[in-house]
């Protein structure tokens, strides 16, 4: 029992492990540029140094300065995010969007992900009331944008290159009128499960001719079998991440 009680202990600390290495590599500003870029509507016609730009607060920093990430306004319900900061909305430069980042290195089978990742989310909303960084009493057309990404690097296999997005959308049951859109669209919850893409499935001058793609971002960044110095060719030559 011993020995059993000591592997738990083990693993436990490697998932601790991965989990902070990941929050490590997703903190460089280049990195959420890129992320940002292939996930939000709102940035894919902007350059990553544009995206980075927006990143605040500004400076030239190479790392993203986050917002503190313990949430307690509920009481017995404490949640710390791994990720939380603010982007200058790119369409709207006198409106901010409230990014949220999860790094998950083992997906939990005690619960469905969408579940938590809405929960976080509605946590995210709510908690802008009377906040400095949200809306105040009743201005609820100031609540910002919450997109929030899960990024789940080891799952099943059935799973492997799935990109879910969860969004809320009207439906017309009955009459004429409806509203845009960008009203209720608060935020956009996506789920990304990259696979493990082998150094055997494809040459690297092969990568390079393609068209970026998250998953295979996702996979150099964290699970890649590759050399170092090709994943760092493949990011920089393809993905601008220098």
């Amino acid at each position: 029992m011993s020995h059993l009680s000591e592997l738990g202990t083990v693993l436990e600390m490697e998932k601790h492990y991965f989990d902070s290495q990941s929050k490590i590599i997703l903190s460089f500003k280049s990195v959420q540029a890129a992320l940002l870029q292939q996930c939000l509507d709102e940035c894919k016609h902007l350059s990553l140094h544009e995206i980075a730009s927006l990143i605040q607060p500004s400076s030239s920093h190479s790392k993203i300065i986050t917002l503190n990430p313990e949430d307690l306004r509920m009481p017995g319900a404490r949640i710390i995010y791994d990720l939380l900061y603010v982007l200058q909305h790119p369409l709207h430069p006198d409106r901010s969007i409230l990014i949220h980042i999860e790094a998950q290195g083992e997906e939990s089978y005690k619960y469905h992900l969408p579940r938590r990742s809405l929960y976080y989310a509605y946590r995210l909303i709510a908690g802008q009331q009377n906040h400095s960084l949200g809306f105040q009493n009743e201005s609820y057309n100031d609540i910002l944008d919450v997109p929030s990404l899960w990024i789940c690097l080891r799952h099943a296999k059935k799973k492997d290159n799935c990109w879910l997005e969860y969004t809320t959308e009207e439906k017309l049951r009955k009459g004429n009128f409806r509203f845009d859109p960008a009203v209720y669209g608060i935020s956009k919850i996506h789920l990304l499960y990259p696979g493990i893409q082998s150094k055997e499935e494809k040459k690297v001058d092969e990568i390079l001719k393609e068209p970026k793609d998250v998953m295979e971002l996702l996979s150099l960044l964290f699970l890649s079998d590759r050399e170092f110095e090709q994943i760092l060719l493949i990011l920089e030559k393809k993905y601008d991440i220098l």
